[in-house]
């Protein structure tokens, strides 16, 4: 149910787009900061993921796979060289209690509705962002294509 959590037990992906990968496609930080305010949009609030137990599929290639499905072009554009980071919600949640200077526990919530049932974003993060987006990134647990080669 929306604003219910992620199960710790579970994994969510986040889109990330080529200028936030280094020169050898590896995930930065930066795929991990909110994008500030501009013009007429509000600065966000949670970083947009997906929750992967809710898609079709036996194994996470088959998750991704439904996952483009889902989402491109319609709701999100997925360029060739983007990438999609996984997260284990329990490893990120405990590594980032765990390095943060405030022991920052982040919340990982269902924002799904009937037309992208998998949406889900993750919470708290403003606060010392760099710090966060970069203990955020040294879980992913996969870096995979955007889109099939």
């Amino acid at each position: 149910m929306r604003g219910d959590p992620v199960p710790s037990s579970h994994s969510v992906s986040r889109y990330c787009r080529p200028s936030a990968l280094d020169d050898d496609g590896r995930i930065t930080s930066a795929a991990f900061l909110l994008r500030p305010a501009r013009d007429d949009v509000e600065q966000e609030e949670y970083l947009s993921t997906f929750w992967l137990e809710v898609l079709e599929g036996a194994n996470l290639t088959q998750r991704i796979e439904s996952l483009r499905v889902a989402v491109h072009p319609k709701w999100l554009k997925l360029a060739k060289n983007g990438r999609f980071a996984i997260l284990n919600v329990g490893t990120l949640q405990m590594h980032v209690k765990k390095h943060s200077a405030d022991g920052r526990w982040l919340r990982v919530l269902q924002l799904g509705d009937e037309v992208l049932k998998c949406y889900s974003g993750i919470f708290d993060t403003s606060k010392d962002e760099e710090e966060i987006a970069e203990l955020i990134t040294e879980v992913v647990a996969e870096n995979l294509p955007a889109l099939p080669a």
